[in-house]
């Protein structure tokens, strides 16, 4: 066997500096590899420390709405009284609203301060009747527009009201047809609210009664003519 020469056994020897750059790479791979580590620990750490901390919610906003106060003296309706020594009748109506007429008169107005012409109506007539004759006044009412309005046809809504005093009285609706050749469909009326008179004042044919009406827009002045009807009163 031959024996190998002193030089090529050298030669496949690793040399120092060899050595020493796979030692400086693995130096570099292992300061990669820990700072990678570290890293990763750090993200971990800060992400389990921020996933811990709950969001705070936002404090609900309460919205107070003011409580109601007393109502202003301003806004309080004094009330005058009317009274018709004719027909034994009286009712309230606002201090703002003046009466278009006098005590003893059939048929008085009410307006606005200032205003020229009735807004609301009271009147009081003798009640008519048609072929039936005589009838109660429950029936009355419901005849009553038909009876005495030209082109009021039929009663479309009936209601009873009762004043504080405790009559009785009847707010009524009608049908209303356009007056012949004008054209048009049948309308409802506005509402006409009718009270008996006492019987002092006419009996059978002759009786009375109260009809209170507006002259011109309901939905103007409803909240007026409904607190007037309360606030009637009868002699007996």
């Amino acid at each position: 066997m031959e024996e190998k020469s002193g030089e090529e056994t050298k030669a496949t020897q690793p040399t120092p500096q060899a050595k020493k750059s796979w030692f400086n790479i693995w130096k570099l791979l292992t300061l990669v590899l820990l700072t990678i580590i570290l890293l990763a620990g750090a993200y971990y750490l800060g992400f389990r420390k921020n996933s811990n901390v709950s969001t705070p919610l936002p404090t609900p906003q309460t919205s107070v709405s003011p409580s109601p106060s007393a109502t202003p003296a301003a806004q309080t309706v004094d009330f005058k009284t009317y009274s018709n020594t004719k027909y034994g009748y009286s009712f309230e109506y606002p201090s703002g609203w003046q009466v278009l007429g006098t005590t003893s008169d059939d048929n008085i107005g009410l307006a606005p301060m200032g205003g020229k012409t009735a807004a609301i109506r009271v009147d009081v007539s003798t009640m008519v009747f048609d072929d039936q004759g005589v009838i109660p006044f429950s029936d009355y009412v419901k005849v009553a527009a038909k009876n005495e309005i030209q082109n009021y046809t039929k009663l479309s809504t009936i209601k009873a009201v009762t004043t504080t005093s405790g009559v009785v009285g009847y707010e009524t609706t009608w049908n209303v047809a356009p007056p012949p050749g004008a054209g048009g469909s049948v309308s409802t009326s506005d509402p006409m609210v009718y009270f008996p008179i006492s019987a002092k004042y006419g009996t059978g044919l002759l009786s009375k009664r109260l009809q209170v009406s507006t002259e011109g827009s309901y939905a103007t002045y409803t909240d007026v003519f409904q607190a007037l009807l309360p606030t009637f009163k009868f002699s007996n």
